[in-house]
């Protein structure tokens, strides 16, 4: 239902040469999106996934 993804299809990152989990998510904007905290706590932890980073920012400062 995003007015700015039209059509709804260009919403979705599909190409071979990337690796990229679409995640359908419901009753947020599209300019909401960076600022939710929800969106952005899975955009964080896939990101340290990705980096081999611990999740949790204090599990960082206690291992260094």
């Amino acid at each position: 239902m995003d007015q700015l993804m039209i059509p709804t299809e260009t919403a979705r990152i599909d190409h071979p040469d990337l690796r990229a989990r679409n995640v359908r998510v419901n009753g947020i904007g599209h300019l909401t999106l960076p600022v939710h905290p929800a969106i952005a706590a899975e955009v964080r932890e896939a990101l340290d996934a990705a980096d081999g980073a611990p999740a949790d920012a204090s599990e960082a400062a206690s291992v260094a």
